[in-house]
């Protein structure tokens, strides 16, 4: 794609597809929704921090993991971290 390729982004591109890849500068894969889960409810699952005055977006471990759940071998490790990473936040007095 040629050089600020992402300005020639339409509303089409994200009804049509669920994943819009951009190769610009940087690559970026842009999902309207991963493993079944649309952004409306991902949203729900966003803790924020903040860092010199920018407050930056993180999914919390139950958002992860429900994000990666397939079958590549890379999820599979990341999913046993996320469990034990719930389990040790569960397990903490608040």
């Amino acid at each position: 794609m040629p050089d600020k390729a992402i300005r020639e982004l339409g509303d089409e591109d994200f009804r049509d597809y669920i994943v819009v890849r951009v190769s610009d500068e940087i690559l970026v894969d842009i999902m309207t929704a991963a493993c079944g889960v649309e952004y409306e409810e991902a949203s729900r699952g966003i803790e924020w921090a903040h860092f010199e005055g920018v407050a930056i977006p993180f999914a919390t471990p139950e958002l992860l993991l429900r994000l990666k759940q397939t079958c590549r071998g890379s999820d599979v490790a990341d999913r046993i971290f996320l469990h034990r990473r719930i389990a040790e936040r569960t397990a903490k007095p608040s």
